[in-house]
Parts: C-alpha cells; sequence; structure tokens
C-alpha cells in the first residue's frame, strides 16, 4: 500500500528506518537529525500497515519532559488508536510494573527524591556509629553528596544487590598496597588507608541505607529499576 508521510521528507536512510519489518532496528545518528521524528514515522507506518498493534507498542524515554513530548507529536500524527500505545519514563515503567504484579494491592510504596535521600540519612547518621573514614565523619553533608549518594546510584545502575555487593568485595584485597588496583584513578598524594576505609563504609551504609527504606516503605529512583530487574 502506499504511505504518505504528513509534513516529514525522509531521507533514503530514514525511509529504511520506517519501513523496515517488525523486529530488532538500531539507529544511530547525531542531534537534530530525525531520529524521534523518523522512530514516530516507523510507528506510524507499522500501525497503519497492520504490522504492529498499538496496543503492543512500548515507548520508554530518559525524562519526563521526553515522554510529554512523545505524546503531543504521536497524538499530532494522527495514528489509529495511539491512545493505547504506552509512553513512559523508564523508572515509571519499572516503578508501575513493580507496583502493579509485584507488590500486593495494600503495599504501595512512596518515591523519594534525592533531597528526601540527603535528608533520611543526615536524619540519621548518628546511627551510623561504625563509620571508619575520618572524612566522613567530619564532613558529613558532603560525604552524603558527594560519596553516599553517586555510590548508592552506581550499584543499582549496575543492578547490584546489596548481598551481591558484599560477595563481590574480597576483604584479603584490602590492602594497602592494592589500593590502587582497586582504584586505578586515585591520586599518588590521597591517603591509601583513608581510601579502603571509605570503600568499606560506602558498603557498609548502602546496605543499611536499603533497610531504611524498606522499613519505611519508600523506594528511590534506583530501585523503580532494580527491583523491576
Amino acid at each position: 500500500m502506499s504511505y504518505r508521510y504528513p509534513d516529514f521528507h525522509p531521507v533514503q536512510e530514514q525511509q529504511t528506518a520506517i519501513t523496515h519489518p517488525p523486529g530488532p532496528l538500531l539507529i544511530i545518528a547525531g542531534a537534530g537529525t530525525g531520529k524521534t521524528a523518523t522512530l514516530l514515522h516507523r510507528i506510524r507506518y507499522q500501525v497503519i500497515t497492520k504490522q504492529m498493534n498499538p496496543e503492543n507498542i512500548l515507548i520508554l524515554t530518559f525524562t519526563e519532559k521526553a515522554t510529554n513530548e512523545l505524546i503531543t507529536r504521536i497524538s499530532d500524527l494522527d495514528i489509529p488508536n495511539s491512545e493505547q500505545i504506552t509512553i513512559s519514563t523508564f523508572h515509571s515503567f519499572c516503578y508501575n510494573i513493580v507496583q502493579n504484579y509485584v507488590n500486593p494491592e495494600n503495599h504501595k510504596t512512596s518515591l523519594m527524591e534525592r533531597h528526601d535521600i540527603a535528608f533520611m540519612i543526615l536524619n540519621r547518621i548518628n546511627e551510623l556509629t561504625f563509620l571508619r573514614s575520618r572524612q566522613f565523619r567530619l564532613h558529613p553533608r558532603d560525604a552524603i553528596e558527594n560519596a553516599f549518594i553517586p555510590f548508592f546510584n552506581r550499584v543499582r545502575d549496575e543492578l547490584i544487590s546489596p548481598i551481591e555487593l558484599s560477595l563481590l568485595i574480597d576483604e584479603s584485597n584490602f590492602t594497602v598496597d592494592s589500593v590502587h588496583k582497586i582504584f586505578p584513578g586515585l591520586s599518588p598524594k590521597a591517603d591509601p588507608d583513608e581510601a579502603l576505609k571509605q570503600l568499606r563504609d560506602l558498603i557498609d551504609v548502602y546496605t543499611i541505607f536499603q533497610t531504611w527504606k524498606h522499613e519505611s516503605n519508600v523506594v528511590d529512583y534506583g530501585d523503580m529499576i532494580q527491583q523491576c530487574w
């Protein structure tokens, strides 16, 4: 069947992507080259040619702003039954899966923002009596913002649970002689003993922080991805 592109004039590569049959397809292009338009017209083409059902289409973005933009643009394209297409951020999509299919009806968790995380840890900092790092003890606010939260986020990005994290750490390697193998980017001027203490503290605080959230029935953005996984 013939297909018309409303207000869009694709180049050959874009047209190839748009008409590519349902299945894996990787599109690589620079900023402003029409990636989003190509993606949306691919969806429109697949729906109109009845190769895809709108209810089976999922679009994931990194930000709420991008999600809202896509909802508007899909509506403007006049795609049949476009309201059945699921458009969401990665985090919201994962969160909804856990809430709808894992947690019981009476167990809904609340979302923590970054400032909520900082407040929770700072409010309970006196419970972290095990802290070994002198810097962490002297400057708790800096530790939370510049060490704890970035470390927590990286661990969840790598889909590592507290148990898995503890298994990955071999205590026999926690020596001053091996510190530069653990931290290859560590400055020669840095105190290797302090670096090891900070790593131990980060692991221990991460574990207890996950417990605190579970007790308070809250999750953060990293949990949304990890719990779904």
